[in-house]
Protein backbone atom coordinates (compact mmCIF):
# COMPACT_ATOMS: atom_id res chain seq x y z
CA UNK A 1 0.00 0.00 0.00
CA UNK A 2 1.42 3.38 -1.03
CA UNK A 3 1.56 6.44 1.20
CA UNK A 4 -1.27 7.95 -0.84
CA UNK A 5 -3.38 4.82 -0.40
CA UNK A 6 -2.80 4.96 3.36
CA UNK A 7 -3.90 8.55 3.78
CA UNK A 8 -6.94 8.01 1.53
CA UNK A 9 -7.89 5.11 3.77
CA UNK A 10 -7.50 7.38 6.81
CA UNK A 11 -9.63 10.12 5.25
CA UNK A 12 -12.39 7.65 4.39
CA UNK A 13 -12.34 6.46 8.00
CA UNK A 14 -12.32 9.95 9.54
CA UNK A 15 -14.75 11.80 7.29
CA UNK A 16 -18.27 11.29 5.91
CA UNK A 17 -19.09 10.76 2.26
CA UNK A 18 -19.07 13.90 0.12
CA UNK A 19 -21.04 12.29 -2.68
CA UNK A 20 -23.61 15.09 -2.73
CA UNK A 21 -21.00 17.87 -2.53
CA UNK A 22 -19.22 19.88 -5.22
CA UNK A 23 -15.78 21.35 -4.63
CA UNK A 24 -13.67 23.86 -6.58
CA UNK A 25 -9.91 23.82 -5.91
CA UNK A 26 -7.58 26.41 -7.42
CA UNK A 27 -4.12 25.10 -8.24
CA UNK A 28 -5.63 21.63 -8.14
CA UNK A 29 -3.43 20.17 -10.86
CA UNK A 30 -0.32 19.61 -8.74
CA UNK A 31 1.22 19.64 -5.29
CA UNK A 32 -0.95 20.40 -2.31
CA UNK A 33 -3.96 21.27 -4.45
CA UNK A 34 -3.84 17.99 -6.32
CA UNK A 35 -3.48 16.02 -3.08
CA UNK A 36 -6.52 17.87 -1.73
CA UNK A 37 -8.44 17.08 -4.91
CA UNK A 38 -7.53 13.42 -4.51
CA UNK A 39 -8.83 13.47 -0.95
CA UNK A 40 -12.17 15.07 -1.80
CA UNK A 41 -12.64 12.91 -4.90
CA UNK A 42 -11.87 9.80 -2.83
CA UNK A 43 -14.66 10.86 -0.47
CA UNK A 44 -17.03 10.97 -3.42
CA UNK A 45 -17.29 14.70 -4.13
CA UNK A 46 -17.68 16.16 -7.56
CA UNK A 47 -14.37 18.01 -7.92
CA UNK A 48 -13.41 20.83 -10.25
CA UNK A 49 -9.71 21.61 -10.36
CA UNK A 50 -8.35 24.89 -11.70
CA UNK A 51 -5.05 24.85 -13.56
CA UNK A 52 -3.04 27.63 -15.17
CA UNK A 53 -2.09 25.27 -18.02
CA UNK A 54 -4.98 23.41 -19.65
CA UNK A 55 -2.80 20.52 -20.79
CA UNK A 56 -1.29 19.92 -17.37
CA UNK A 57 -4.73 20.33 -15.85
CA UNK A 58 -6.29 17.71 -18.08
CA UNK A 59 -3.47 15.27 -17.27
CA UNK A 60 -4.02 15.84 -13.55
CA UNK A 61 -7.78 15.47 -13.93
CA UNK A 62 -7.32 12.04 -15.49
CA UNK A 63 -4.84 10.97 -12.82
CA UNK A 64 -7.14 12.04 -9.98
CA UNK A 65 -10.08 10.22 -11.52
CA UNK A 66 -8.06 7.05 -12.08
CA UNK A 67 -6.49 7.10 -8.62
CA UNK A 68 -9.80 7.57 -6.78
CA UNK A 69 -12.18 5.74 -9.09
CA UNK A 70 -14.28 8.91 -9.20
CA UNK A 71 -15.06 10.04 -12.74
CA UNK A 72 -16.75 13.25 -11.55
CA UNK A 73 -13.54 15.25 -11.81
CA UNK A 74 -13.46 18.27 -14.13
CA UNK A 75 -10.91 20.93 -15.02
CA UNK A 76 -11.09 24.63 -15.80
CA UNK A 77 -8.10 26.70 -16.93
CA UNK A 78 -7.21 30.08 -15.43
CA UNK A 79 -4.09 32.20 -15.06
CA UNK A 80 -4.42 34.02 -11.73
CA UNK A 81 -1.92 36.58 -12.97
CA UNK A 82 -4.88 38.26 -14.70
CA UNK A 83 -8.07 39.45 -13.02
CA UNK A 84 -9.87 39.23 -16.37
CA UNK A 85 -8.96 35.54 -16.46
CA UNK A 86 -10.40 35.14 -12.97
CA UNK A 87 -13.67 36.77 -14.08
CA UNK A 88 -13.79 34.37 -17.03
CA UNK A 89 -13.20 31.44 -14.68
CA UNK A 90 -16.13 32.52 -12.52
CA UNK A 91 -18.35 32.80 -15.58
CA UNK A 92 -17.28 29.36 -16.78
CA UNK A 93 -18.15 27.86 -13.42
CA UNK A 94 -21.51 29.61 -13.34
CA UNK A 95 -22.23 28.24 -16.83
CA UNK A 96 -21.91 24.70 -15.48
CA UNK A 97 -25.03 25.39 -13.38
CA UNK A 98 -23.65 23.31 -10.51
CA UNK A 99 -23.86 24.07 -6.80
CA UNK A 100 -20.70 24.91 -4.88
CA UNK A 101 -20.30 23.55 -1.38
CA UNK A 102 -16.51 23.79 -0.97
CA UNK A 103 -14.24 26.51 -2.33
CA UNK A 104 -10.53 26.02 -1.68
CA UNK A 105 -8.37 29.03 -2.54
CA UNK A 106 -5.03 27.29 -2.91
CA UNK A 107 -3.15 28.46 -6.03
CA UNK A 108 -0.19 30.69 -5.33
CA UNK A 109 3.41 31.70 -5.85
CA UNK A 110 6.36 32.75 -3.75
CA UNK A 111 8.13 35.49 -5.72
CA UNK A 112 11.40 36.62 -4.18
CA UNK A 113 12.07 39.20 -6.87
CA UNK A 114 9.57 42.02 -7.23
CA UNK A 115 7.21 41.32 -10.13
CA UNK A 116 3.89 42.79 -11.21
CA UNK A 117 0.79 40.99 -12.41
CA UNK A 118 -0.93 41.83 -15.68
CA UNK A 119 -3.03 44.31 -13.71
CA UNK A 120 -0.02 46.02 -12.12
CA UNK A 121 -0.22 44.48 -8.64
CA UNK A 122 2.75 43.06 -6.75
CA UNK A 123 2.65 39.40 -7.73
CA UNK A 124 2.47 37.71 -4.32
CA UNK A 125 -0.39 39.99 -3.28
CA UNK A 126 -2.06 39.93 -6.69
CA UNK A 127 -2.03 36.17 -7.25
CA UNK A 128 -2.16 34.70 -3.75
CA UNK A 129 -4.72 37.13 -2.39
CA UNK A 130 -6.40 39.58 -4.76
CA UNK A 131 -7.26 37.11 -7.54
CA UNK A 132 -8.80 34.75 -4.99
CA UNK A 133 -10.66 37.63 -3.34
CA UNK A 134 -12.25 38.36 -6.72
CA UNK A 135 -13.05 34.71 -7.42
CA UNK A 136 -14.67 34.30 -4.01
CA UNK A 137 -16.76 37.44 -4.50
CA UNK A 138 -17.89 36.25 -7.92
CA UNK A 139 -18.92 32.86 -6.54
CA UNK A 140 -20.44 33.97 -3.22
CA UNK A 141 -23.95 33.86 -4.68
CA UNK A 142 -23.55 30.21 -5.63
CA UNK A 143 -22.00 29.37 -2.27
CA UNK A 144 -24.88 30.93 -0.33
CA UNK A 145 -27.43 29.25 -2.60
CA UNK A 146 -25.68 25.91 -1.94
CA UNK A 147 -25.41 26.39 1.85
CA UNK A 148 -24.18 24.87 4.01
CA UNK A 149 -20.92 25.68 2.26
CA UNK A 150 -17.29 26.17 3.23
CA UNK A 151 -14.51 28.49 2.05
CA UNK A 152 -10.92 27.54 2.86
CA UNK A 153 -7.95 29.83 2.23
CA UNK A 154 -4.60 28.07 2.14
CA UNK A 155 -2.45 30.54 4.05
CA UNK A 156 0.76 30.10 6.06
CA UNK A 157 2.35 30.67 9.46
CA UNK A 158 4.56 33.10 7.55
CA UNK A 159 1.68 35.55 7.84
CA UNK A 160 3.44 36.54 11.09
CA UNK A 161 6.06 38.23 8.90
CA UNK A 162 3.43 40.16 6.99
CA UNK A 163 3.22 43.94 7.41
CA UNK A 164 0.23 45.27 5.51
CA UNK A 165 0.75 48.87 4.44
CA UNK A 166 -2.55 49.76 2.79
CA UNK A 167 -0.92 52.86 1.25
CA UNK A 168 1.79 50.83 -0.53
CA UNK A 169 0.23 47.53 -1.61
CA UNK A 170 2.63 47.21 -4.55
CA UNK A 171 5.63 47.59 -2.20
CA UNK A 172 7.42 50.16 -4.29
CA UNK A 173 9.76 50.92 -1.39
CA UNK A 174 11.91 48.34 0.45
CA UNK A 175 10.79 45.14 -1.27
CA UNK A 176 11.53 41.82 0.43
CA UNK A 177 10.21 38.64 -1.19
CA UNK A 178 9.67 36.80 2.09
CA UNK A 179 7.87 39.76 3.62
CA UNK A 180 5.75 40.17 0.47
CA UNK A 181 4.76 36.51 0.60
CA UNK A 182 3.92 36.79 4.29
CA UNK A 183 1.84 39.87 3.59
CA UNK A 184 -0.21 37.98 0.99
CA UNK A 185 -0.82 35.19 3.50
CA UNK A 186 -1.85 37.75 6.12
CA UNK A 187 -4.32 39.22 3.63
CA UNK A 188 -5.81 35.77 3.06
CA UNK A 189 -6.48 35.33 6.78
CA UNK A 190 -8.02 38.80 7.03
CA UNK A 191 -10.25 37.96 4.07
CA UNK A 192 -11.39 34.68 5.64
CA UNK A 193 -12.15 36.45 8.91
CA UNK A 194 -14.18 39.13 7.16
CA UNK A 195 -16.01 36.49 5.10
CA UNK A 196 -16.83 34.64 8.33
CA UNK A 197 -18.38 37.80 9.75
CA UNK A 198 -20.30 38.74 6.62
CA UNK A 199 -21.58 35.25 5.81
CA UNK A 200 -22.37 34.11 9.35
CA UNK A 201 -26.11 34.19 8.72
CA UNK A 202 -25.89 32.68 5.25
CA UNK A 203 -24.72 29.20 6.22
CA UNK A 204 -21.25 29.68 4.73
CA UNK A 205 -18.12 29.28 6.84
CA UNK A 206 -14.67 30.65 6.04
CA UNK A 207 -11.38 29.50 7.55
CA UNK A 208 -7.69 29.68 6.74
CA UNK A 209 -5.08 26.98 7.11
CA UNK A 210 -1.33 26.50 7.44
CA UNK A 211 -0.50 23.24 5.64
CA UNK A 212 3.09 23.14 6.91
CA UNK A 213 6.19 23.41 4.77
CA UNK A 214 5.15 21.17 1.90
CA UNK A 215 7.17 19.64 -0.92
CA UNK A 216 5.43 21.61 -3.68
CA UNK A 217 6.94 23.70 -6.47
CA UNK A 218 5.74 26.91 -4.79
CA UNK A 219 9.31 28.19 -4.62
CA UNK A 220 9.96 27.60 -8.31
CA UNK A 221 10.83 31.31 -8.63
CA UNK A 222 13.92 30.85 -6.44
CA UNK A 223 16.89 31.12 -8.78
CA UNK A 224 20.65 30.99 -8.62
CA UNK A 225 22.91 30.09 -5.72
CA UNK A 226 20.62 31.64 -3.09
CA UNK A 227 17.67 29.64 -4.38
CA UNK A 228 19.66 26.40 -4.39
CA UNK A 229 20.83 26.94 -0.81
CA UNK A 230 17.35 27.75 0.44
CA UNK A 231 15.73 24.80 -1.33
CA UNK A 232 18.40 22.42 -0.03
CA UNK A 233 17.95 23.69 3.53
CA UNK A 234 14.16 23.69 3.46
CA UNK A 235 13.91 20.14 2.07
CA UNK A 236 15.04 18.84 5.46
CA UNK A 237 11.76 20.06 6.97
CA UNK A 238 9.33 19.28 4.17
CA UNK A 239 6.05 17.43 4.54
CA UNK A 240 4.53 15.40 1.72
CA UNK A 241 1.71 16.92 -0.28
CA UNK A 242 -0.70 14.45 1.31
CA UNK A 243 0.42 15.40 4.82
CA UNK A 244 0.02 19.07 3.95
CA UNK A 245 -3.43 18.46 2.50
CA UNK A 246 -4.69 16.66 5.60
CA UNK A 247 -5.96 19.74 7.46
CA UNK A 248 -7.39 21.20 4.25
CA UNK A 249 -9.40 18.01 3.69
CA UNK A 250 -10.36 18.06 7.38
CA UNK A 251 -11.79 21.58 7.08
CA UNK A 252 -13.58 20.68 3.85
CA UNK A 253 -15.11 17.41 5.00
CA UNK A 254 -15.25 16.90 8.76
CA UNK A 255 -18.55 17.17 10.60
CA UNK A 256 -16.55 18.33 13.63
CA UNK A 257 -15.89 21.73 12.07
CA UNK A 258 -19.24 22.22 10.34
CA UNK A 259 -20.00 25.34 12.38
CA UNK A 260 -16.48 26.68 12.83
CA UNK A 261 -15.68 29.90 11.01
CA UNK A 262 -13.08 32.66 11.13
CA UNK A 263 -10.25 30.55 12.51
CA UNK A 264 -6.69 29.69 11.48
CA UNK A 265 -5.87 25.98 11.51
CA UNK A 266 -2.84 23.69 11.43
CA UNK A 267 -2.61 19.97 12.17
CA UNK A 268 -6.41 19.86 12.61
CA UNK A 269 -6.22 22.38 15.45
CA UNK A 270 -7.02 26.06 15.80
CA UNK A 271 -3.89 28.17 16.06
CA UNK A 272 -3.15 31.70 17.23
CA UNK A 273 -2.64 34.34 14.60
CA UNK A 274 -0.60 37.53 14.62
CA UNK A 275 -2.09 40.70 16.07
CA UNK A 276 -2.47 42.06 12.54
CA UNK A 277 -4.37 38.96 11.39
CA UNK A 278 -6.80 39.38 14.29
CA UNK A 279 -7.40 43.07 13.56
CA UNK A 280 -11.08 43.36 12.55
CA UNK A 281 -10.69 47.01 11.53
CA UNK A 282 -7.78 46.16 9.25
CA UNK A 283 -9.81 43.32 7.71
CA UNK A 284 -12.70 45.68 6.97
CA UNK A 285 -10.41 48.32 5.44
CA UNK A 286 -8.62 45.73 3.29
CA UNK A 287 -12.00 44.42 2.14
CA UNK A 288 -13.12 47.81 0.83
CA UNK A 289 -9.76 48.47 -0.84
CA UNK A 290 -9.91 45.04 -2.48
CA UNK A 291 -13.37 45.75 -3.86
CA UNK A 292 -12.00 48.91 -5.44
CA UNK A 293 -8.94 47.11 -6.87
CA UNK A 294 -11.16 44.47 -8.46
CA UNK A 295 -13.73 46.96 -9.77
CA UNK A 296 -16.50 45.63 -7.53
CA UNK A 297 -19.07 47.87 -5.81
CA UNK A 298 -18.43 48.94 -2.24
CA UNK A 299 -20.32 47.10 0.48
CA UNK A 300 -19.64 49.66 3.23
Amino acid sequence: MTATDKIIKRWKKDFPSLERKTALITGGNRGLGKATAVGLAALGARVVIVSRDAGHGETARGEIAQLTGNERVSMLACDFNSLDNVRQLAQQYKALDWPLHILINNAGIMAFERQLTADGHESNFGINYLAHFLLTQELTGILTASAPARIINVSSSLHHKGRLNLDDLSIEDGYSGLDAYGRSKLAQILQANELARRLASAGVTANSVHPGVVATDLMRSLKGVRGLIMKTFIRRFLRTNEQGADTVVYLAASDKVAGDSGSFWANRRKMRVSNAAADAELAARLWEISLNLTDLPSTA
